[in-house]
């Protein structure tokens, strides 16, 4: 196997070289700098998880998680700076907001 065969593989697997010199999906790369740099707050009550955002970022946040398909949401709903996701009953708020929040801060 070559070098530009492992380069090929990586790069049709998804995997970018973060900033620690560590392999990850470039998806979750992608989610976590959306988050950092545009996601406020995050908290939650029952089973909707509520995101606050910058003004005018709430659809392409609200897209980005549409696309990461986290485990137990259902949907989103995204105004102007503000995501309602709507999380499954067997799955836990408290939980995807924890997750979110450590991604934000990571």
């Amino acid at each position: 196997m070559t070098q530009a065969t492992v380069s090929r593989d990586v790069a049709d697997i998804g995997l970018k070289k973060n900033s620690a010199g560590n392999y990850v999906l470039a998806q979750e790369e992608e989610l976590k700098t959306i988050l950092k740099t545009l996601v406020k707050k995050v908290t939650y009550s029952a089973n909707i998880v509520l995101i606050n955002t910058l003004p005018a970022a709430g659809q392409t946040v609200a897209s980005y998680l549409d696309k990461a398909k986290l485990d137990g949401v259902m949907g989103s709903v995204a105004g102007d700076d503000t995501i309602f996701l709507l999380v499954a009953e067997d799955h836990d708020a408290e939980t995807i907001t924890i997750e979110l929040r450590a991604l934000k801060e990571d």
